[in-house]
């Protein structure tokens, strides 16, 4: 065999290696999703919506903080199901362009006393828990979300057009 075939294999196996250690690489790089679990309690006349939140990652240590923001977050970018109560909820985020525009507020909104914290009021343990819920150790809040004033102060901010935009 000739020497230039040895070198050949040899950087083939190389790039190889390289491409195999690259992957990963980015795979243990790859974002972590978060197991929050959602559903829509009830829905009052005033406006509010009341979110029942738990993590089945956190489980009991899952904090009252995080539930009100994780529960703004989830009503924002993927709506809430339904229960009995309570029919299923629609995200407010509707397209890939609102999403766009939020993210330009996203880092203020959600920072410590941002104003996602004006749009929450009430929060409690759920006792008895969900019915779906896993474990009943967890911990489950009901928390209250302002729906239509956080659509209207999205709207001021030109994130999202305004739902009678176009009637």
């Amino acid at each position: 065999m000739n020497k230039g075939f040895f070198i050949l294999i040899s950087r083939q196996l190389n790039y190889s290696f390289n491409i195999i250690v690259l992957l990963i690489f980015a795979s243990s790089c790859a974002t972590k999703k978060i197991a929050i679990q959602t559903e829509c309690f009830s829905i009052q006349t005033s406006g509010y919506v009341t979110v029942s939140i738990w993590n089945p990652s956190k489980g009991s240590s899952y904090k009252l903080t995080n539930a009100r923001k994780d529960a703004v977050r989830s009503l924002l970018f993927s709506g809430l199901s339904g229960s009995e109560n309570c029919q299923i909820q629609p995200k407010i985020l509707r397209s890939i362009s609102e999403e766009e525009n939020f993210s330009k507020i996203q880092k203020d909104f959600f920072s410590n006393g941002g104003d996602w914290s004006k749009f929450t009021r009430s929060s409690s343990l759920n006792d008895p828990p969900p019915k779906s819920i896993e474990n009943p150790n967890w911990k489950v809040y009901n928390i209250e979300i302002a729906k239509q004033d956080l659509r209207l102060y999205l709207e001021r901010r030109e994130v999202i057009k305004s739902l009678s935009n176009g009637f």
